[in-house]
């Protein structure tokens, strides 16, 4: 049996089925990431988008499906709370297609929600370029009773490949992120406990943030698929 998340035996153990499945049989390889293909495209492929070139803002950046399980709505009502606090440099930018792009679009318009900016779907290829002007990639997710087992999310994958802060709102079992140091899970579907992490990252020392981001292109180094393939 090969698994993608670290504690996926786990499940075996709690089903009682350790006899029938001996840890031996387990191996655990996760999804990972091209670490050479994200650094390549991220030099070939920029996008022509004034907001990812602004230098007097705070650009928290979010890429990858746009749907239910993804949890956007957390994150457009998190800036909403921002802008009323009145945070004018700090922008929301979500890249990335789905069927909830459109409602979210309407939400913001009718909230007068202007700090945060949907783009609809984006070519993977430009998704390190747009990464690397991140101050802080925003990690959504529907927290469900699974992520005990551990995380193997491509997006996950690509926010260390950045060597940006990552703030999440559901905690993972065998972390990837908050327990290797790259940054934040708060384990909550609260706008309000998002937009404080949001804030505290704009307000800490960027020499702060880079510590994240530095374990995290880490941790994105030693999951590169050309170690996974070794193993």
């Amino acid at each position: 049996l090969i698994f993608s998340d670290e504690g996926d035996y786990d499940y075996v153990i709690e089903k009682g089925w350790e006899k029938a499945v001996p840890k031996e049989k387990a191996f655990y390889v996760n999804i990972g990431i091209n670490i050479e293909d994200n650094d390549r495209n991220k030099e070939e492929y920029k996008l022509d988008d004034p907001a990812l070139e602004e230098e007097n803002t705070f650009k928290v950046i979010y890429s990858g499906s746009v749907r239910t399980v993804n949890n956007l709505k957390l994150l457009v009502d998190a800036g909403k709370i921002i802008q009323d606090k009145g945070y004018s440099d700090i922008r929301v930018l979500i890249y990335g297609g789905g069927d909830q792009v459109d409602e979210l679009r309407q939400y913001c318009k009718d909230q007068s929600i202007t700090n945060v900016q949907l783009y609809g779907r984006m070519e993977k290829k430009y998704v390190p370029y747009i990464l690397s002007k991140a101050d802080v990639c925003a990690f959504c997710y529907q927290s469900t009773p699974l992520l005990r087992f551990g995380g193997s999310m491509n997006k996950m994958f690509d926010f260390l490949a950045s060597g940006k802060p990552i703030i999440a709102n559901a905690k993972m079992g065998y972390s990837l992120i908050e327990g290797r140091g790259a940054g934040k899970e708060l384990d909550s579907n609260d706008a309000e406990d998002f937009a404080a992490e949001i804030i505290k990252f704009h307000d800490m020392p960027k020499s702060e943030r880079d510590k994240y981001g530095t374990a995290g292109r880490k941790v994105a180094e030693e999951y590169d698929i050309h170690n996974l393939c070794n193993q």
